[in-house]
């Protein structure tokens, strides 16, 4: 898959959606646990539990203000109900987590939690989402961030993702490897 992203705005916007239309990069165990999930399992999260990883080449500099949790729901093949949630950084650089391959030394991996106003926000949803298998037809979440800094360079950028809802089932890749070339005269 190959998409382009303008660095004159560095803005970056990685969404499961779109890499469904056309990318061979979601693991398939990644889709069958989410097409698993009930509208219970959701409405049952711990907010407190809820994380997402971004792995990524050392030179790009992430805005860690900017990451974005993204929960849509849709209805016949549109969207319903759509959640953002902001994120705040716990952690970044060589970081050891189960479930996630230690980065390389010219990787980092940037881990992100919900924000307490985010906490409050999910859980004021959560009695909706108990019933979201039945009225709805699914849901999926989406990782979004800009960047401050893209090398001048950068040619592309391959990045990684992961999402833990459940911290006694600990991450599962949701962007596997997944290349998107720069266009530095954008």
């Amino acid at each position: 898959m190959a998409q382009n992203i303008h660095s004159g705005r560095k803005i970056l916007a990685l969404t499961l959606s779109l890499l469904l239309a056309g990318c061979a990069s979601i693991p398939l165990l990644t889709m069958w646990r989410l097409h698993s999930m009930t509208g219970e399992d959701l409405a049952n999260l711990n907010v407190n539990e809820v994380q997402a990883a971004v792995q990524m080449p050392t030179g790009f500099e992430p805005d860690i203000s900017s990451f974005r949790l993204k929960l849509t729901l849709s209805k016949d093949h549109k969207t319903a109900l759509e959640r953002v949630f902001k994120l705040r950084k716990l952690g970044d650089g060589r970081l050891v987590l189960p479930g996630i391959p230690m980065p390389g030394p010219d990787k980092n991996l940037y881990l992100m939690a919900l924000t307490p106003q985010s906490k409050q926000e999910l859980e004021q949803l959560q009695p909706l989402l108990s019933n979201a298998k039945q009225n709805y037809d699914g849901f999926n979440f989406r990782i979004n961030f800009k960047f401050l800094n893209i090398p001048s360079t950068a040619a592309g950028i391959t990045l990684s993702m992961w999402i833990q809802l459940r911290a006694d089932q600990g991450f599962f890749e949701i962007l596997k490897n997944a290349t998107l070339k720069i266009d530095h005269n954008k």
